[in-house]
């Protein structure tokens, strides 16, 4: 994760998805471009289920960081089975970036971070394609609620504050 100080931000993408291909996140990339929208995807296996100069491989630690800072908006889909269950890890980094997260909502999110204050949560493809189009453009607020977010991630959201939460409560 970036500080704010050593963030270079391109913002010359305008949402990327970094994870592992799954038909309901196919569908969503798709809905997206569809109307226009450029979506970058890293991950695996999307190779063998889309074509296309938008699709590579996995990104990890700093290369994925350098992606996050380049997108004016990362996009967060949680695997099907965790949706209802739990927040994926993909919320705490992309937040600890500094970067716009647009995520579907999961169980217990809006414990973690306020909605609309520090991280964007969509519904359903509608919704979706609403809120990415609309922040898309609207910089201020989105770059407002990037710096919300990477500042609760590290006051919060931590491996160092967790274990000591986890240590706490043993």
């Amino acid at each position: 994760m970036s500080s704010p100080d050593e963030r270079d931000t391109q913002n010359d993408l305008d949402v990327v998805f970094v994870g592992t291909y799954t038909r309901r996140r196919g569908r969503l990339i798709r809905a997206l471009e569809k109307v226009g929208i450029r979506v970058k995807v890293y991950g695996p296996y999307w190779r063998y289920f889309k074509r296309g100069n938008n699709i590579h491989d996995g990104v990890y630690g700093p290369e994925m960081v350098k992606i996050f800072n380049s997108a004016k908006i990362v996009l967060n889909i949680h695997m099907e089975d965790d949706l209802p269950y739990k927040v994926n890890m993909r919320t705490f980094e992309a937040t600890g970036c500094g970067s716009f997260l647009l995520t579907d909502y999961a169980y217990g999110i809006e414990k973690m971070f306020g909605i609309y204050k520090e991280l964007v949560v969509y519904a359903d493809k509608g919704e979706l394609l609403e809120l990415t189009k609309y922040y898309l453009h609207a910089e201020e607020e989105r770059k407002a609620i990037n710096g919300r977010a990477q500042e609760k991630a590290y006051d919060k959201h931590t491996y160092e504050k967790r274990m000591s939460e986890l240590v706490s409560k043993v």
